[in-house]
């Protein structure tokens, strides 16, 4: 993460944490940075906030959670280095 895109998390949190609405928020960034920090973006770490998750470091994680549990993935890993995600799907079902 750029030291850039870490001061406008921290600012978020900060004017999350004041009481500020995202619109408010949105407001002071802008004029003074444009369009540096994306509306989705901000939308998507008040909504963060708002669920009680103050962590700026995994901020990149849109989309839907992997339904795979990685311990399976990195065992069968560990034991068979040339298993092809065929093979691996055949033998585990998720």
């Amino acid at each position: 993460m750029s030291s850039e895109e870490e001061y406008y998390r921290n600012f978020l949190l900060y004017k999350f944490c004041r009481g500020n609405s995202l619109t408010k928020a949105a407001k002071n960034i802008w004029p003074a940075y444009g369009d540096v920090f994306r509306v989705g973006k901000c939308q998507h770490l008040y909504n963060k906030f708002c669920s009680g998750n103050f962590d700026l470091e995994n901020c990149s994680c849109f989309g839907r959670p992997s339904g795979v549990d990685n311990d399976v993935l990195k065992t069968h890993h560990i034991s068979d280095a040339h298993l092809t995600t065929e093979k691996f799907l055949k033998n585990n079902v998720f």
